[in-house]
């Protein structure tokens, strides 16, 4: 109804052009001689011929828009076929005249030619159409078509068709009006098109869904549309974009290179912003700038601060009070350049994507290579010219610089004099490339996008960019060394090389420092004054550097063994100066290559035989940190080793045998770099260094030789550094360091591990947010960089901690909030290797606190914090978790559990309640769990023996029960029908002399339980005689029959320690008659004893007489003190 009713309204007319009337013309009359010549070859055709003029051409032209390229569309044959005729037809002279003499054109020599028709080959090769240029025009020459998609490919099924068809196949309304040739009258064959322009409306001819299911690119042309013409989009058009199916489709049929011309012509178009602002708030950001590698999302959330800011910077609004600022920030960083500005529209629609960290690489080496994730987004899903792509990648890289830099000289806290604050800005502006301008733009957005308000923004960048431009370093890039590397080499007398490098940079700086100076021989003057000595010292290098390489090429990645008889023993003259010279000159993106590898080898030697030189000159001292930063950045450990990392504190293989070769090369490097960080460290020590923090970050992060980086060298040097700034004398200057690494090294690390069981300040959180049942970024990577990226992150950790004593409590107090998180995140991975890190370290981290008797655990409520962690890891039991794993967390998890019970055990009875349960659900009960014995089937007789599958665990459980019940003292009292069955199956297996620490840990419970519980133990003396016998017939057995002369003497100690318990047991009996047992331990029974119901000597009499073997254990005299061999400890 309302396409019959828009197309009753009058249609406006369209006047044309005298060119456009002359192509009209030629067309027609093209038409009458196709019809003659088919006509004279016998064809009769069955329908008269249109000729229209369509889609874009007609919309500007009803716009009053210049249009120079024509789309004819052809009723009745190909396009192929229609430009065969017109070549054909023009190629007779006269009828190209007829064209050409009108007055009101002025055609030109390149008007008059006739291009040869282009065939555009399709799919369906019956309908090819054709492209030329006519009189200074480009015309597509097409037929009418209709089309049917499939559901994998935007790509057609394209049949003849109608009018009206061709019409409703259009991606918009105002693209499907025709202009009839024949008649000279337009023609709206979908209804709306008219209507639509002038409601300035953009929407599809037909349901927008289907639309865009069967061509999802028409969602982007229809954006590009909307911004190039100022219209709004239909309602419906807009919910059929934002359709997840539409998303998924446009993903899978659309190519690349499509998306990037369209994102393209959007920004080159006259409004860029309305088409982000589309984009933005279509939530189609991730569908057309989209990631192609994995599933990390740019944030959106502040993109539109951004592209408003660029906006305004472009096309500003008048303002009184910061027009001229934003007027002179575009005249310098967009120069009103065509190009320049599409360039800062790409800045501003990868906004979001900058501050996305890189992928981290893989096993293989990628190709294209991995690069910042703005650049990559530009390169593999739009691509887009390698310019672009460059110049987001530096962006990524620079920005931050940027904006840094841009406040120190706003701050005027740059040091030096006006020249050298010059020399430095310029120095820095070049590092940016000669896309520099780009990457200021990209800051300036980017602190936008990041919330500071734009008014500030642009005040400080207009600062910035006029001191640039009052200092001439607005094209500092483009700046040429006042002489060339020929030139240096003559007046050094030395052959080229990279050092070259380093001496025209020399000069660069130099010509910064002085601007007016523009005499080359004042140049080279200075040049050699100033590094004269380094000139020859790098003649040593080259030296040094082909030693080295001889020896890498042999295979040997250690100390040379030539470099005596190689190497002139001018070496150790070598100034640090000259060292980093040669060493700048020669780093490459290579980080373990073999020039690296060759610098490696150089440095150590040159900073191992270097002349200790007191003080160190200016620049000798900056050298020696730039060589420091250099070697920390080497050194530390790469995410490479983040799969064998894992193993290293699980298996009990040796890690060597698991590192592939690369690994260990790069390990090597790292032992290398080490060392020389240990020769630098004589040389200038690390305390006197601007940015310590660095350098002991990579040395803390070879402090254990678990780690799969860490040779047993690398870890002695980097020890031995550490532990001489932990001595008394410089420990204070120290402690501030290890803190800074923890805060800003560390620490933001483990931010990304979320824990809802705390606060941001390390406290409990009172009032946790519920959590969802399946949390999928447990398994995400992303969010545990200390275990996929930052390997060395915990072992840093591990030693900062260990550190601290019961006199460094209050500044552990101070800092507790930064180790907290970490020790959490730790126990909380679902690696049992990683939990047992963790349970270190909170052994390490309570340790002090506890010595000191600190209430800080109950001001911060972080005891059922870290009770609640650690009590999963107990359950780490065999079969689910293998024996040996499971003994190595234990052995740590447990004593953990304990040490944060006792360092928050103000109140008694809630510690020993909490021992209580600990007994009974942990250690008990796991204790039947690893062996087949139950609680439930003792009656059986076959069943009451255990099996004891896993001895080892079954020994380090019944150690922890031994524990515990010191710790409970009297109140074991109350659980002896518990823990009197554990004896009795550890002591009474007939096959315990197999695991003898078995024995002896079973022995040691029943020391224990007597000496604790000894008030009740008489009530239990059957069962307990009844053990001890039966381990006494065993043991004695298999100690008189065995010839393993290793064996033989646990055995026999295992028999000392039996008769020992019967001697605390008898003296508990004895003692039972006259002890009173009641509320004190919680009791309800309180019970005075009669000595004629305890008479052990009468049970020891019935058992010697039926086995004459137990006498030497049973007859055992209480009035008789026993040495220390009998007890435990």
């Amino acid at each position: 109804m309302e396409r019959t009713q828009m197309r009753r309204r009058p249609l406006p007319t369209i006047t044309l052009t005298p060119l456009e009337e002359t192509i009209q013309r030629l067309l027609l009359d093209l038409k009458g001689y196709i019809e003659k010549r088919e006509q004279s070859d016998g064809h009769t055709a069955q329908e008269e011929m249109v000729l229209r003029f369509t889609g874009g051409w007609v919309r500007d032209k009803l716009l009053g828009a210049e249009s120079h390229d024509i789309d004819v569309a052809i009723s009745t044959m190909t396009g192929l076929q229609f430009g065969t005729y017109l070549q054909e037809y023009l190629d007779e002279p006269d009828n190209l005249e007829k064209y050409v003499n009108n007055k009101e054109l002025a055609f030109t020599d390149e008007m008059l030619k006739v291009h040869t028709i282009k065939a555009n080959p399709e799919k369906s090769k019956h309908l090819e159409t054709v492209t030329t240029r006519l009189f200074g025009l480009d015309i597509d020459l097409v037929n009418l078509r209709k089309e049917t998609y499939t559901e994998h490919s935007r790509n057609p099924q394209v049949e003849f068709g109608t009018a009206e068809e061709d019409a409703l196949r259009r991606d918009a309304t105002v693209n499907a009006l025709f202009y009839n040739l024949n008649t000279s009258m337009l023609e709206d064959f979908t209804g709306l098109g008219l209507n639509d322009m002038e409601e300035k409306l953009i929407r599809t001819p037909l349901g927008p869904y289907q639309t865009f299911k069967d061509d999802p690119l028409r969602v982007l042309r229809l954006i590009r549309f909307a911004s190039r013409l100022g219209y709004r989009i239909d309602e419906k058009t807009q919910e059929a974009m934002q359709d997840e199916e539409i998303k998924k489709a446009f993903k899978v049929k659309i190519s690349k290179e499509r998306v990037g011309i369209e994102v393209e012509k959007t920004l080159q178009g006259p409004d860029p912003r309305t088409g982000l602002k589309y984009i933005d708030d279509l939530g189609l950001y991730a569908t057309i700038f989209a990631n192609q590698h994995d599933d990390v999302e740019a944030p959106t959330t502040s993109w539109s601060l951004a592209y408003d800011a660029l906006d305004r910077l472009i096309s500003p609004i008048f303002r009184t009070d910061e027009m001229q600022q934003i007027k002179h920030i575009k005249k310098v960083l967009i120069r009103d350049d065509k190009n320049e500005k599409f360039y800062a529209w790409v800045m501003a629609a990868l906004v979001p994507w900058v501050t996305v960290p890189a992928r981290k690489p893989g096993p293989k080496k990628e190709k294209p290579p991995i690069i910042a994730r703005a650049a990559e987004v530009a390169r593999d899903n739009l691509r887009m010219e390698n310019k672009v792509v460059n110049a987001l990648k530096d962006a990524t890289d620079f920005y931050r610089d940027v904006s840094s830099l841009k406040a120190s000289v706003i701050r005027s806290d740059i040091p030096g004099t006006p020249a050298e604050v010059r020399q430095h800005v310029g120095l820095q502006v070049r590092a940016w490339k000669k896309d520099w301008r780009l990457i200021v733009l990209m800051a300036l957005l980017q602190e936008i996008a990041a919330g500071v308000e734009s008014r500030k923004v642009f005040q400080e960048f207009d600062a910035f960019l006029s001191y640039l431009e009052k200092e001439d370093l607005l094209e500092v890039t483009e700046l040429r060394p006042i002489a060339n590397g020929k030139e240096i080499s003559a007046a050094f007398g030395l052959p080229n090389g990279k050092w070259i490098a380093s001496a025209l940079e020399m000069l660069i700086s130099w010509q910064l420092l002085h601007p007016e100076s523009i005499d080359k021989d004042q140049a080279m003057e200075v040049l050699k004054s100033r590094c004269g000595p380094v000139g020859g010292q790098l003649a040593l290098m080259e030296n040094l550097r082909l030693t080295a390489r001889k020896s890498i090429q042999a295979g040997n990645l250690n100390e040379p063994v030539t470099w005596d008889q190689d190497v002139n023993h001018d070496s150790q003259l070598i100034s640090l100066h000259a060292l980093w010279t040669d060493v700048s000159a020669h780093i490459t993106q290579d980080a373990y290559g073999s020039v690296v590898n060759e610098s490696l080898l150089v440095t150590r030697y040159v900073l191992k035989t270097h002349f200790r030189e007191t003080p160190l000159r200016e620049e000798d001292k900056n050298s020696a940190e730039a060589i420091y930063a250099w070697l920390a950045q080497l050194s530390l450990p790469s995410s490479k080793f983040a799969a064998s990392l894992e193993a290293t504190y699980s298996a009990n293989r040796e890690k060597e045998s698991r590192l592939s070769a690369t690994l260990k090369d790069q390990q090597t490097i790292y032992t290398i770099a080490i060392s020389c960080i240990k020769y630098l460290n004589d040389i200038l020590p690390i305390l006197e260094v601007a940015n310590p923090e660095r350098i002991f970050t990579t040395l803390l992060s070879f402090t254990s030789l678990h780690d799969p980086w860490t040779t047993s060298t690398s870890l002695q040097d980097a020890v031995t550094i550490l532990q001489s700034y932990m001595e008394p004398e410089t420990r204070l200057k120290c402690w501030p360091i290890l803190e800074r690494v923890c805060e800003s090294k560390i620490r933001p690390i483990f931010a990304k591990t979320k824990n809802t069981a705390i606060t941001a300040s390390g406290r409990k959180n009172l009032h946790p947010l519920p959590q969802p049942r399946f949390d999928d970024s447990l398994f995400d990577p992303e969010t545990k960089p200390w275990k996929h990226k930052d390997v060395y992150a915990t072992t840093v950790l591990e030693w900062i901690l260990a550190q601290y004593t019961a006199s460094d409590t209050n500044r552990l107090e101070n800092q507790f909030h930064f180790y907290v998180p970490p020790i959490l995140s730790l126990i909380d991975d679902e690696s049992s290797s990683f939990k047992y890190r963790g349970c270190n370290l909170l052994i390490q981290f309570l340790t002090p606190i506890r010595a000191t008797d600190s209430d800080l655990l109950k001001r911060t409520n972080l005891s059922s914090v870290f009770d609640d962690a650690l009590t999963p890891c107990l359950l780490s039991l065999p079969t689910i978790t293998p024996e040996d794993e499971a003994l190595h967390l234990l052995g740590v998890a447990y004593p953990a559990l304990l040490l944060t019970l006792k360092t928050h055990q103000d109140d008694k009875k809630a510690y020993i309640n909490r021992l209580i349960t600990l007994l009974r659900d942990n250690v008990i009960s796991s204790f039947h769990h690893v062996s087949s014995y139950s609680p439930a089937s003792a009656n059986e007789e076959i069943s009451s023996l255990a099996s004891f599958p896993y001895p080892r665990l079954s020994t380090f459980l019944l150690d922890q029960l031994t524990i515990l019940i010191q710790e409970l003292g009297i109140h074991t009292t109350k659980y002896l029908q518990e823990v009197v069955p554990v004896v009795y199956s550890t002591l009474s297996n007939p096959f315990g002399t197999a695991y003898v620490p078995l024995l002896l840990a079973g022995i040691a419970t029943t020391h224990a339980v007597i000496l604790n519980a000894h008030p009740r133990i008489w009530r239990y003396r059957g069962d307990l005689l009844a053990a001890l016998c039966q381990c006494w017939t065993n043991v004695s057995r298999e100690e008189s029959s065995s010839k393993d002369t290793e064996q033989k003497p646990q055995l026999r100690q295992v028999m000392q320690k039996l008769q020992g318990a019967v001697y605390l047991l008898k003296m508990s009996v004895r003692g039972a008659s006259s002890t009173k047992i009641g509320s004190e331990v919680g009791l309800d029974l309180i019970e005075m004893v009669d000595e004629k119901d305890i008479n052990i000597s009468d049970d020891v009499k019935v058992l010697v007489d039926a086995d004459e073997q137990l006498k030497e254990l049973l007859q055992i005299d209480v009035d008789v003190d026993l040495d220390d061999n009998y007890f435990f400890e």
